[in-house]
This record gives C-alpha cells, sequence and structure tokens, in this order.
C-alpha cells in the first residue's frame, strides 16, 4: 500500500505520519486514519493520495503501482476512453477519429466523469486541431528511408505513431493534400517535453547525415524521368 510505503520511507510511526500529512494538508489527520488506510478499510480521495505522495516524494508510476484499486481502476478506465477516443473500430479494423468537436466532447466527458468523490474537474478547450494520416509510399518516403539507412547503416522501418502538431493537417490541406514527411530524433531515454530531456549525441550526429543525404535524395527524386 502507498500510504505505508510512504510513511517509511520517511521512518515514521504513524502519529509521525499523520501529523506530516495534516500539516501538508491543512487539516488534521488522524492516526486511525493512517492506520485505516495502509490496513485497506478505508481508500483516501485523490487529493489526500497526491498530498501522500508529496510529503514522501512518490512519483506517479510508484502512485500507479501502489496506489489503492479504486483510484487505479479510475487511471486505467480514463486511458481506456482515451484511446476509444482516437480509435473507433469499423469492421473490425482501427479507423482515425475524424471530428475533432466530438472526440473533444467525448474527452471532457471522460475527464469529468472519472474524477474521484470530493474532486471537481473543470475543463477549458481552447482549441481542437484536425486529424492528419499520410501515404508512405510516396517518393519523398522512400527517399526518406534511403536517407535514414545511409545515415544511421541500418535499414529504416516505418511504424505507427501519434502526435499533436496542430499546423500538418492545414498546410498539407493548403497544399493540396501533399505528403508531410516528419521526421524527429529521439532515443529511448529520450524524454521528449518531459523533465531531463536529452539528446544522444550519437544519434544527433546520425540524424544530420541522414538529413545530408535526405536533401541529396530529394533532388533526385523529384526529377522528371527523361523521355
Amino acid at each position: 500500500m502507498v500510504i505505508r510505503r510512504a510513511r517509511e520511507r520517511l521512518k515514521a510511526s504513524q502519529a509521525e505520519f499523520a501529523k506530516i500529512l495534516g500539516d501538508h494538508l491543512g487539516h488534521p489527520v488522524s492516526q486511525s486514519q493512517i492506520s485505516d488506510w495502509e490496513r485497506g478499510r478505508f481508500e483516501p480521495s485523490a487529493g489526500v493520495l497526491l498530498a501522500i505522495a508529496e510529503v514522501a516524494n512518490l512519483s506517479i508510476d510508484e502512485l500507479r503501482t501502489a496506489g489503492p484499486p479504486a483510484i487505479l481502476r479510475r487511471i486505467e478506465h480514463l486511458e481506456d476512453e482515451v484511446d476509444r477516443l482516437v480509435r473507433s473500430q469499423e469492421g473490425g479494423g482501427g479507423r482515425v477519429a475524424d471530428d475533432s468537436e466530438d472526440v473533444t466532447e467525448r474527452l471532457t466527458a471522460a475527464l469529468t466523469g472519472t474524477a474521484p468523490w470530493g474532486v471537481e474537474v473543470k475543463v477549458d478547450v481552447e482549441t481542437a486541431g484536425a486529424p492528419w494520416k499520410t501515404d508512405t509510399s510516396h517518393p519523398a518516403f522512400r527517399a526518406a528511408f534511403r536517407a535514414l539507412e545511409q545515415g544511421y547503416g541500418r535499414e529504416a522501418l516505418a511504424i505507427g505513431c501519434g502526435g499533436s502538431i496542430g499546423f500538418v493537417e492545414p498546410f498539407a490541406k493548403e497544399l493540396g493534400g501533399v505528403p508531410a514527411l516528419l521526421i524527429g530524433v529521439e532515443d529511448p531515454y529520450t524524454n521528449a517535453h518531459s523533465e531531463n530531456e536529452s539528446l544522444h549525441l550519437g544519434d544527433f550526429e546520425k540524424a544530420t547525415r541522414s538529413a545530408i543525404h535526405l536533401y541529396a535524395e530529394l533532388a533526385q527524386a523529384m526529377v522528371e524521368p527523361k523521355k
């Protein structure tokens, strides 16, 4: 149980931990409450759970693996709902959702509907971007595969990937539906857009070499064949 783990990390008794947690929350917490939470008789609210994580310096991953089952079920339900929002089943195959307003409404309902007792969730929607996908059979992609193979020294593979770059769809639309070639560089430990974001210098060098080869490959690919 995460409460006991937090208390043991602080080397505190139940009474001492109740005092620490109460001071952090700004209202009293009793030793009996700590005991009930540790034994699973009752479950703390999401706000109390986060406060426990804060005072004991527990990560979100530790909360997920050690938190109360009800909280974990809410998290898992929300993840499942978000996955359903971006994909709808049609004839057994996945189809990317194509109505951003509908997705926004359903996501808002999922976020507000899964809030733990005592927690109020308010969603202020600023904007919603349209989905976009491309055909990797275009000559530009074949040129990119060749360039990446030259830069990295091994065959390049296309894998399914999602993102939230809002300007791609309107750009591609205004340019007549041309395929947008997006290339990102990150190793397994990059932690993109997160704390301690990094980039391995070896990957950066290979990506730079690939970019140089890409310009040459694109120039060659775009040359009209002689009649």
